[in-house]
């Protein structure tokens, strides 16, 4: 086993498959996450995540704090390709990161049948996941209906449809090439100065509408705080 050191000293970390009694601790650290749960919540959770053969939940446990870490990994019989393994969730307690314990988690995911491309730590490492995946992605008839729906959203007001023109032009012009041609978009005019600007406004705008509706602030909160999270594991 490795050691990792904090505070001057050493301890011994093991990394092992969550039990029901690490339900707690397990909860704790999806609060940490942005996912808050009751330790009953987490616990029913813990023994609905089957079959074994499939799913496989590793603690990080230290001598002296306990479970200090978890990730979650998730197996899928594909057409396309003959498995593919997943990381649905991976966090590290506050104060604890930085220390190898990701590291020694996303290890043992990498075990259980998780390449570790799969888990991008970067923008380059990102793209070339976006490389691997992009012959198996495909313009469904679900997904070009979701996007003309987000993209011209029904019902809207004239001045919030203006708006939302902004918001379309930037979205079309940040896709790559091959998303645009898989879509069936043209390729938009160059950026200039002036429409940059004019889009940073309308989603100003956007963004202190939306602010104000229930619960948006909360989701965005949740949403920062598991972005943290990532940046330290």
């Amino acid at each position: 086993m490795s050691k990792t050191a904090k505070g001057g000293s050493k301890k011994e970390l093991k990394i092992r498959r969550a039990k029901r009694a690490d339900a707690l601790q397990i909860a704790v650290l999806a609060g940490q996450l942005g996912y808050p749960a009751t330790t009953p919540e987490m616990r029913k959770r813990l023994l609905g995540i089957k079959p074994a053969s499939l799913h496989a939940v590793f603690v990080a446990d230290a001598p002296e704090d306990g479970v200090i870490g978890w990730v979650h990994v998730s197996k899928q019989p594909l057409l396309e390709v003959e498995i593919r393994a997943e990381v649905n969730g991976l966090v590290v307690a506050e104060g604890q990161r930085g220390l190898g314990a990701g590291a020694r988690l996303l290890a043992a995911a990498e075990l259980a049948g998780v390449p570790r491309s799969l888990v991008p730590s970067s923008v380059p490492a990102l793209d070339l996941y976006i490389a691997s995946v992009r012959p198996t992605l495909r313009c469904t008839p679900a997904a070009a209906e979701s996007m003309a729906y987000l993209l011209d959203p029904p019902g809207m007001d004239e001045d919030t449809a203006e708006i939302w023109q902004d918001v379309r032009d930037a979205a079309i012009a940040v896709l790559p090439r091959w998303a645009r041609q898989m879509y069936g978009y043209d390729a938009p005019p160059p950026l200039t100065p002036g429409r940059r600007t004019e889009i940073r406004q309308s989603l100003g705008v956007l963004d202190a509408m939306f602010l104000g509706q229930p619960g948006v602030l909360e989701a965005r909160q949740r949403i920062t705080l598991r972005m943290r999270g990532a940046r330290r594991t």
